[in-house]
């Protein structure tokens, strides 16, 4: 039973292809009321007035909320979750960005409640907003999530004065949003003193535990309720308003309330990446050693919350230096809080780094491949560990050879053909979970815990571990998931589901085969250290009997936890992998075209290589979305400047390119006993650096400040 390793389809799939999977917002009723935000129309300010009068008229309103007649919630105080941001909702009339929702319109249809929120008329003591963070005082960010972002090792600053190969750089990104295909949708049901919450989310736990603490109530009395997630890229990470504007609407009317942040909505009330400018200098000796690297990192967070894009990370992790500095400053300003965003700190810091090791080895004379495979490292820059496992210089030759590298097509006329490469990193993340595995004569085997499938093929590959591990088909398998009432889960985030809950399952698994020799001993009278399991069956003392005759009339259920207390803290945990990208760029035409992609990843023990590539198709989509086309643009008075995806754009069919993902590396059992990493965001990493590398290769242009569209080349030509 070699399931582990093995591609069936997604055990999921025919249910979501036929429209079966049930999404959040499709467990409304016919009783179900609907909700619609009022956002505000100024970024920065105070409410001094809501007129309500018109809305109250509209057909089908039930209700409006705001501050005035919000109820006061608790501040949650749980590390079961983490909420977007930290100032509760309708708390106060104060007004901290453009879009921020200032009343919640309660009616009969969605239509009714959309069109009698734009008949409440607010008026506003308007502020001068801060817009830009480069005039917003900056400060020395702290600690990210507990853990140090700024590192100084050597000196780095004085190597680079004195150095003669060497590049100094600025490079920026702009704000980019969360685009999933499920709306952030809140379906909130009370039924006496209890609450059930169908909440689009990657923490149904941590959701459920700070709903309970907001509201006064015990974590029993709070379910929620999230089988499916059509996209998560962080946001859903987070706890967001929406919750609590329909628990308090629901609890209110005694009647079932969904709330949905429309499309455009989602530019204010979605989370978002922070803008960055980061600043690096890297220099090498004569033969192309690195022998500094500075990498300066200014972001913004809101006045609502605090959040560091550590855009320095991938430096203090991917290459080797006698000296390293990485330091990150923050300003508060007038727009909503960012938050994780498919590969937080890496995915822009690989840009930036990605782009300047290009530049040094482009000014050395030396091919970029072979640059990057000279500052390869065994051991983690920013501490002396060693890596766990490191498979780099495997990715980069073994893409360099299926890409074709070196062997770059000519340029036809207006046509000019670049290649690019990049490195990808990104730590090996994992957390606590437990598993529940039920064995009930009917059958299948039933394997429970509180985790997330984003898309990504968690209810597959916890199902072909628990299968490989018991011994038995597929088919015989069904894992459980989404829903706080299983078995305790962290929230999905940072790429540890899978390297998280599979050592839990395998874990619970074996327990389970260790219960029905008991089972067997006691039935048939002798002792269980003579009797075997395999494929489903334990035998011994004569006889044989499969699992289902062990369980028949007394099901079997057994729990168990996996931790990190099998990880050597001797060591550093990451992925690493190498984009290499062909672009063409048509100057009579103005088009530029990411023709080809190979990405060729060290992620461990690979699950599923049908769901690996899905994700690293999937992270590598959304890195060209970043590097060619998306950003977030503000007016002066940091009102937003768009609201649609007509305006803001992400990739769609004709962009994506040709896509090739090839897996290096084995097994990291030092990491958990499964071997298997996260593939969520690496893919992400790198991807924009690739491109702009590749960019220069076509046109001679460097551009910095993403994204690179083609009238930044023509301008900086």
């Amino acid at each position: 039973m070699n399931h582990i390793g093995a591609d069936p389809v997604r055990v999921t799939g025919q249910k979501k292809v036929t429209g079966e999977a049930t999404f959040v917002s499709e467990y409304m009723t016919p009783a179900t009321l609907h909700a619609s935000l009022v956002e505000a129309t100024i970024a920065r300010g105070k409410v001094v007035a809501i007129d309500e009068a018109a809305a109250l008229k509209s057909p089908g309103v039930r209700l409006i909320l705001s501050y005035k007649n919000f109820p006061k919630l608790n501040k949650p105080t749980t590390k079961a979750g983490k909420l977007w941001e930290e100032e509760l909702p309708f708390q106060s009339p104060q007004v901290d960005y453009d879009g921020q929702a200032v009343a919640v319109v309660v009616a009969d249809t969605p239509q009714q409640a959309a069109e009698a929120s734009r008949l409440v008329k607010v008026s506003y003591a308007k502020e001068t907003a801060v817009v830009d963070l480069t005039k917003a005082g900056l400060k020395t960010a702290p600690k990210m999530f507990g853990a140090p972002i700024n590192i100084n090792n050597g000196d780095a600053t004085g190597v680079l004065s004195r150095a003669d190969n060497k590049i100094e750089q600025e490079y920026e990104i702009p704000v980019v949003i969360h685009a999933q295909m499920e709306l952030i949708a809140s379906l909130a049901d009370w039924k006496g003193d209890k609450l059930t919450l169908y909440q689009s989310t990657q923490a149904v736990q941590g959701t459920q535990h700070m709903v309970a603490e907001a509201f006064g109530l015990s974590p029993d009395k709070v379910r929620v309720v999230c089988p499916y997630v059509g996209g998560g890229f962080g946001i859903k990470g987070f706890l967001g308003p929406g919750a609590f504007w329909a628990a308090a609407a629901s609890k209110k009317l005694k009647k079932p309330v969904l709330l949905e942040i429309t499309r455009g909505e989602h530019f204010a009330n979605a989370g978002h990446r922070g803008r960055t400018i980061q600043r690096i200098g890297v220099s090498a000796d004569k033969d192309g050693k690195l022998t500094a690297l500075r990498h300066h990192v200014d972001t913004e967070t809101s006045y609502r919350a605090e959040f560091i894009e550590t855009a320095g990370k991938p430096s203090t992790a991917m290459f080797g230096t006698p000296n390293l500095e990485v330091f990150h400053r923050v300003a508060e300003v007038n727009r909503a809080t960012p938050c994780p965003t498919r590969g937080p700190g890496e995915t822009p810091g690989t840009f930036a780094l990605g782009s300047a090791m290009d530049e040094l080895a482009r000014k050395l004379g030396i091919d970029p491949v072979e640059f990057l495979l000279k500052n390869d490292t065994a051991t983690d820059p920013s501490n002396g560990k060693p890596f766990s496992t490191r498979n780099f210089e495997e990715c980069l030759r073994t893409g360099a050879k299926r890409f074709g590298w070196g062997k770059k097509p000519s340029s036809k006329g207006p046509v000019q053909v670049g290649h690019g490469v990049a490195a990808a990193v990104f730590p090996a993340n994992r957390r606590s979970a437990t598993v529940k595995v039920i064995m009930a004569e009917s059958g299948p085997v039933v394997v429970q815990s509180a985790t997330h499938d984003l898309g990504t093929g968690a209810y597959t590959v916890m199902a072909q571990v628990a299968a490989q591990t018991l011994g038995l088909p597929l088919e015989d398998v069904r894992f459980e998931l989404g829903d706080s009432d299983l078995p305790t889960a962290p929230g999905n985030g940072g790429s540890w589901t899978s390297a998280t809950v599979a050592p839990a399952v395998q874990m619970a698994c074996v327990a389970a085969k260790e219960a029905l020799i008991e089972l067997a001993a006691k039935a048939w009278g002798t002792a269980p250290e003579g009797l075997t399991y395999s494929e489903g069956k334990v035998t011994g003392a004569g006889k044989k009997n499969d699992w289902r005759q062990l369980v028949k009339g007394a099901p079997l259920t057994v729990e168990r936890s996996a931790n990190t207390d099998d990880q050597s803290k001797d060591l550093a945990y990451y992925s690493f992998g190498a984009h290499f990208v062909e672009v063409t760029v048509d100057r009579d035409l103005g088009i530029l075209k990411v023709e080809r992609v190979v990405g060729v990843f060290d992620a461990g023990q690979i699950l599923n290589p049908r769901t690996a590539r899905s994700q690293l198709y999937g992270g590598t989509i959304y890195g060209l979305g970043m590097a060619l086309s998306e950003a977030v643009y503000y007016n002066p008075d940091g009102r937003l400047a768009i609201r649609n995806f007509a305006d803001y754009h992400v990739p769609v069919h004709a962009d994506i390119p040709s896509l090739e993902v090839e897996f290096v590396g084995e097994p990291d059992l030092a990491f958990n006993p499964v071997g298997c990493r996260g593939l969520g965001e690496i893919g992400t990493t790198g991807i924009a650096a690739a491109v702009a590398n590749a960019v220069f290769d076509a046109t001679g242009v460097r551009v910095r400040k993403l994204p690179i569209t083609l009238d930044k080349i023509l301008e900086l030509a």
